[in-house]
């Protein structure tokens, strides 16, 4: 695993406070560790900065937590009987959190305080295996990469219609998604195609 080398034993909030007389400069306040975690990165912030996402490091691989500034760090749990995974995406609220357990594979999940992490499943017809990317701002909508019949293809999650495959761009073979408008009405990602690897929205 790459651990990003400005975190070494605690996970880092930047922020910048806005002064009437002089330039903005930046903050860096370090937020504490995971019970039982030698570091870790927050991948996710809400709209306003208050709450956050991401994985601490443990000596069994990853742990999803959450993040406030009113109740610190919360480790989110498991539905795979492990405790290995990622938080990736964090509504506008910081109330819902998108991420990926991998015990025993890779597996998405929507995480509420009051649900825990719930499985979002997999593609129609897929061999299984799921990674998210992003949430949507009132944490309805998720995507990611999902494996399917054919392949690698991008996915969008809802809670009514469940997973729904993306596509390719033409003449491709696999794609992700990597990112979600704020209403839900746009995903970014990329796809291969006969020309190479190419960015979509």
């Amino acid at each position: 695993m790459c651990v990003p080398s400005i975190i070494r034993c605690a996970v880092l909030l930047v922020s910048v406070g806005c002064a009437a007389s002089a330039v903005a400069q930046p903050t860096i306040t370090v937020i504490g560790l995971a019970p039982g975690s030698s570091g870790g990165a927050l991948l996710a912030l809400s709209a306003d900065g208050t709450a956050a996402t991401g994985e601490a490091y443990t000596a069994t691989g990853t742990a999803a937590y959450r993040w406030t500034r009113s109740g610190g760090i919360q480790n989110i749990g498991s539905f795979l009987g492990g405790n290995n995974g990622t938080g990736a995406g964090i509504s506008a609220d910081g109330s819902v959190i998108a991420g990926t357990q991998f015990t025993g594979g890779s597996r998405g999940y929507r995480w509420t305080s009051a649900t825990g992490p719930v499985n979002i499943g997999i593609l129609p017809g897929g061999p299984g295996g799921c990674v998210t990317a992003g949430i949507s701002g009132d944490g309805s909508v998720i995507v990611g990469l999902g494996g399917s019949a054919d392949g690698a293809r991008a996915f969008r999650w809802t809670e009514g219609g469940g997973m729904q495959s993306l596509g390719t761009l033409p003449g491709g073979t696999r794609s992700e998604a990597t990112a979600i408008s704020t209403d839900a009405s746009a995903v970014a990602g990329s796809s291969n195609t006969h020309g190479g690897e190419r960015a979509f929205r």
